[in-house]
């Protein structure tokens, strides 16, 4: 399990400056200029030989990054980073996305049970209009999860085609129990699983990251289950 903290549009987060990391919530894509990443329009971080790219925790080349297109919530760690922040080095460059999975419910458009919502500055990949969008879709969600409502404001939706190897879900448990807890209205059965990186443990509050193995005969109504990481 990762901690993780609730992320809000209007502010990035600055948590040192040499090397300096900034928490970001959307990137342009590197293929538009494989030599530097844009967040939010307006801070530029150069792109070397020496930058290091992951996706959802795993190491990605330079390559793969530069085919990932814009929208990713994306953690930069950069060097020689000015006052404001606005550019800098790239060292390491993070994208992750909070959830992946079927469709729950179209309105409002749900992921895992967790409400979307959209705006005109909302990439699409794979479609072009969320209203064809169907129960059972496989959708890959990035953006950033409003602490106060549970809701996931997306910057990025991709629609999948194929199969994906696992389902992901980041969130803030309520109705934590032994063997147990809930994400929203997604109840999660966390059996025989150790939560790793928490040392608070399992508890109402905390905001964690899972993974999970696709279940063909999930719906709205199941219990996530057969989790592969916490």
């Amino acid at each position: 399990m990762h901690p993780i903290q609730p992320h809000r549009p209007t502010r990035s987060t600055l948590r040192s400056l040499a090397p300096a990391v900034l928490l970001a919530l959307a990137a342009q894509a590197q293929a538009q200029d494989p030599t530097a990443i844009t967040i939010n329009g307006q801070r530029v971080f150069q792109i070397t030989a020496q930058t290091t790219f992951e996706l959802d925790g795993t190491p990605i080349s330079a390559a793969t990054a530069a085919t990932l297109g814009p929208g990713f919530s994306t953690l930069v760690m950069a060097t020689n980073v000015p006052d404001g922040a606005n550019q800098g080095q790239a060292q390491q460059v993070q994208f992750d996305n909070l959830a992946r999975g079927p469709v729950t419910a179209t309105d409002p458009l749900s992921v895992l049970n967790q409400p979307l919502t959209l705006t005109a500055d909302t990439v699409l990949e794979g479609f072009t209009d969320p209203t064809t969008l169907v129960v059972g879709d496989l959708l890959e969600v990035s953006g950033y999860l409003d602490a106060d409502s549970g809701v996931i404001s997306a910057s990025r939706i991709a629609l999948l085609t194929n199969p994906t190897q696992d389902w992901k879900l980041v969130g803030q448990v309520s109705q934590a129990t032994a063997n147990g807890f809930a994400i929203g209205a997604q109840a999660v059965d966390s059996t025989g699983v150790t939560p790793t990186e928490c040392p608070l443990g399992v508890i109402d509050g905390v905001y964690i990251e899972l993974e999970a193995l696709p279940n063909p005969a999930y719906t709205a109504a199941s219990v996530l289950d057969q989790l592969i990481e916490l």
